[in-house]
């Protein structure tokens, strides 16, 4: 820009001396003339020097930077910020998940089963957000709420996972230690590629006591779904898969559920402009000795969504409700479902 301007005012210089030279007015004296010339050129000369000097200055467009990060010059628009490096020494805060370069859910799948894990449901929480459950042996013999890692597809964009530290550190807590997951994610490195951490983290030595504020839940706050004899056959009966998205058996003989959950409580993602985290559900309900509890949404939303800020957990305060009716309602539905289709005798 400055160059352009440079050069204008030399030609428009040059050709006022040209003029000047050529055509004197009538009305003006010689020595006026004079005066004046000797003026022009001077201003000529002093141009073509600034016009020599800065051309030997590599040029700069404007004086505005434009920086361009990471996630703007990646491959297949994948969300970049720091890469993930495999170590065994302990960072102070924890992402809460990585990403990774877009692969088609057909060939993501392969992969996956190709490096030892088995992809137990497919479903698309919102508008192209397909989430993929997977479990491993690893992640199985925690006999926890860890067993299944969720991995976001979202079309055309980004992969998007659960860190496994990140989760273990919280639901692990003192059995917890950073690096145990090494395997699993040397496993997710060989299907994915490169990973990189998002900006969603928090402390590594808060997360096996985290909850948003003092007064709300943590991890051993959970809420009972139901009890009695025969959970599992609950969800079992002909039309549950409406509310079921898989069921896992550990190794201790629990069993862990992933729900479906209703479009409307979906949606409460986009009410703080956070689908990119649709990798939250489905949302899980652990079996064991004739109970089923969940996890209080109040803490694993949180947990989860680490950058949510109070304005944010306003905007969806009726959610946690709608999560753990959407829950029930699958336990009661389902034992309606089944007297209905029971044969009369």
């Amino acid at each position: 820009m400055k160059q352009s301007i440079i050069i204008c005012l030399f030609l428009l210089l040059t050709s006022t001396v040209y003029s000047v030279s050529i055509n004197p007015d009538s009305n003006t004296t010689a020595q006026s003339e004079g005066i004046e010339l000797k003026a022009l050129k001077k201003r000529v000369n002093q141009l073509e020097k600034e016009l020599a000097s800065y051309k030997k200055v590599k040029p700069v467009a404007s004086s505005m930077k434009i920086v361009t990060s990471q996630a703007e010059t990646s491959s297949n628009n994948t969300s970049k910020s720091t890469k993930f490096i495999l170590t065994s020494k302990a960072p102070s805060k924890l992402p809460t998940y990585f990403t990774a370069a877009y692969q088609d859910i057909n060939t993501l799948s392969i992969k996956l089963e190709t490096h030892g894990f088995t992809v137990l449901s497919k479903d698309e929480i919102l508008k192209d957000q397909i989430v993929l459950s997977v479990t491993n042996d690893e992640m199985k013999k925690t006999n926890s709420f860890l067993a299944v890692l969720h991995i976001l597809v979202n079309a055309n964009k980004e992969i998007r996972l659960q860190n496994p530290s990140y989760f273990a550190a919280a639901y692990l807590q003192k059995k917890y230690r950073y690096g145990d997951f090494n395997e699993t994610l040397k496993s997710l490195e060989s299907v994915l590629g490169d990973l990189y951490e998002s900006r969603d983290r928090l402390v590594l030595s808060d997360l096996a006591s985290y909850n948003f504020m003092l007064t709300l839940p943590r991890l051993e706050d959970t809420i009972l779904v139901d009890s009695g004899k025969n959970i599992v056959d609950k969800l079992t009966q002909k039309g549950s898969n409406r509310y079921v998205s898989y069921m896992l058996t550990l190794p201790n003989g629990s069993v862990l559920v992933g729900h479906k959950l209703s479009m409307e409580t979906y949606d409460y993602l986009n009410k703080i402009d956070a689908k990119n985290n649709a990798l939250l559900f489905p949302y899980e309900v652990m079996i064991f000795k004739d109970k089923a509890v969940m996890l209080a949404p109040k803490y694993y939303l949180a947990l989860s969504l680490p950058l949510l800020s109070m304005t944010d957990f306003m905007k969806i305060a009726s959610a946690p409700d709608a999560i753990v009716k959407d829950i029930k309602d699958a336990y009661i539905e389902s034992v309606k479902e089944s007297v209905e289709t029971k044969p009369v005798e």
